[in-house]
């Protein structure tokens, strides 16, 4: 089995999931694992995609090395230009709907 890094492996569950939500959170609980129901309840309401995001009234980077923070504020700048009302575009603590996914081709492009 080739490993194609964590975009991919995303993506393949996107793919093979059954699940009509799909929430994404980091393995290293740098994301707080208690706003998984919040976050569930949102899509349940009738939003499309809710994205945990570190920029945000609440939100905070803990114990990042310097390289990491120097690295996610750089994707985010770069996001925001393509993604002006989203604080943060690279996030890796998202819930999306199914049906936004199915939408399109999944490209990854990344780790």
């Amino acid at each position: 089995m080739t490993d194609h890094g964590l975009s991919q492996s995303v993506a393949d569950c996107f793919i093979h999931a059954s699940s009509e939500i799909f929430i994404v959170i980091d393995a290293d609980l740098s994301h707080p694992p208690a706003l998984i129901p919040t976050m569930y309840n949102k899509i349940k309401a009738g939003n499309e995609i809710v994205i945990g995001s570190k920029y945000m009234a609440g939100g905070r980077i803990k114990e990042w090395p310097l390289k990491r923070r120097v690295i996610s504020l750089g994707g985010t700048l770069l996001g925001r230009i393509l993604f002006p009302t989203v604080s943060d575009p690279v996030s890796g603590f998202f819930a999306i709907r199914k049906t936004v996914v199915a939408r399109g081709p999944l490209e990854t492009k990344g780790i």
